[in-house]
């Protein structure tokens, strides 16, 4: 299974990708090297299952990129079973003291290294006519089953391949904007979740992690596996999402913000050379300039008629 994070640190790049090499070696992962990718730098490590309380054995990649004065590191944990145990925090608390606490919206939203290849191989096969090469993937979400939400600059996209969402051979893909949103919503149990996007065409139900797949035709959408705008989750990933569906609540206000209708100031015209001719013929009156001056003026102004 694989895990997407996201963290933010307050180091410099090639202080950032140092400072990832050694908590990699800190952690006991092995084969830890770097090198450059694209415009940023590319941190992976491997960690055998001896280290990992007899779980399963790891590949960790952190792909660092500079954004402003901040740099952004995107994880992916890549673990050969189904528990991805605490690697993300573990790795987080080694850079504690080189991580961001908060990144402002505006740099979040600059940050586009995501792209169509970087989504899961079950979704990434049917993106075609719904997610071009070119668009800036600012994050993605996959839950359980490979469901995915993917979030554009405009909207989200998600998609729910494979048979649990009644799509055998397929994928049920659903795009709403974030104009048409009202609202995310996070729901768990004891171990399993559901996040689910509401807008007027998907209002909020009662979505039913357990229904089962020979059921899900009946069910419909109470079922979070077959309903187009939810995405079942396990209860563990609701924190580790938290920045992202934090981003994912601002562009939704961003998208409902009332539109700022600036008027543009009045530029006051130039006084007439008839007003001119005018203060001219107070100031001689007042005594400030003299008549010479008063008519060598006055013929300046009317060759300029």
């Amino acid at each position: 299974m694989k895990q997407h994070s996201e963290m933010w640190l307050t180091a410099d790049l090639d202080a950032s990708v140092e400072r990832c090499v050694d908590a990699l070696a800190a952690m006991g992962a092995n084969s830890v090297s770097s090198n450059a990718e694209g415009d940023g730098q590319r941190v992976v490590g491997h960690l055998p299952t001896s280290l990992l309380r007899n779980r399963f054995a790891a590949d960790v990649t952190v792909d660092l990129s500079q954004v402003d004065h901040l740099v952004r590191a995107a994880v992916l944990i890549d673990q050969f079973g189904n528990k991805h145990g605490d690697l993300p925090s573990t790795l987080r608390k080694h850079l504690a003291d080189i991580t961001a606490p908060v990144v402002p919206a505006a740099q979040q939203a600059a940050v586009s290294n995501a792209t169509v290849d970087a989504l899961p191989k079950r979704v990434r096969k049917h993106t075609t006519g719904h997610i071009s090469d070119a668009e800036r993937i600012l994050f993605f979400l996959e839950g359980t089953q490979h469901q995915t939400l993917v979030a554009l600059v405009d909207r989200v996209v998600i998609m729910k391949p494979g048979f649990m969402a009644n799509a055998t051979g397929g994928c049920r893909v659903t795009t709403i904007h974030y104009s048409e949103m009202t609202g995310i919503q996070v729901n768990t149990g004891h171990l399993m979740g559901v996040l689910q996007v509401t807008s007027p065409s998907y209002p909020a139900v009662r979505a039913d992690y357990w229904t089962s797949a020979n059921k899900a035709t009946k069910a419909g959408v109470d079922s979070a596996t077959v309903a187009p705008n939810c995405i079942p989750i396990a209860k563990k990933q609701v924190t580790k999402w938290e920045p992202q569906l934090e981003r994912l609540r601002q562009l939704i206000a961003e998208a409902h913000a009332p539109v700022k209708v600036t008027t543009p100031a009045l530029v006051s015209s130039p006084p007439s050379a008839a007003d001119r001719l005018k203060q001219l013929a107070e100031l001689r009156d007042d005594g400030i300039i003299s008549a010479e001056d008063f008519d060598a003026k006055k013929t300046q102004l009317l060759q300029e008629l």
